[in-house]
């Protein structure tokens, strides 16, 4: 009995792993995607700033890199939220298998 218990527990675990894992490889594309407009907006300041003054186009950029940047965080944000809420429930899980083996 113990044994069926301890299998569908396993099962349980290795299944929610599976959803989070997914959820984690959304938000690794996302930030990656954001990375590569970051560096485009950098290559887009570097060929426009061949002046001293900054133009329209440049100011532009630069809020546009700076808003990537903030979406990068808080998708960096909500991966280290992801894996603090996974790290809890896996401690629970696996406490809830050792009193059961117990």
């Amino acid at each position: 009995m113990k044994l069926n218990k301890l299998f569908f527990s396993v099962l349980f675990i290795a299944l929610c792993a599976n959803g989070f894992a997914q959820t984690t490889k959304e938000l690794t594309r996302k930030k990656e995607a954001l990375q590569r407009e970051i560096e485009l907006a950098e290559r887009n300041l570097k060929k426009a700033a061949s002046g001293k003054k900054l133009t329209l186009g440049q100011i532009n950029t630069i809020k546009a890199q700076v808003r990537l940047m903030q979406e990068k965080i808080s998708t960096i944000n909500s991966e280290m939220k992801n894996l603090d809420n996974q790290i809890t429930e896996n401690t629970g899980k696996v406490h809830n298998l050792q009193n059961r083996l117990a």
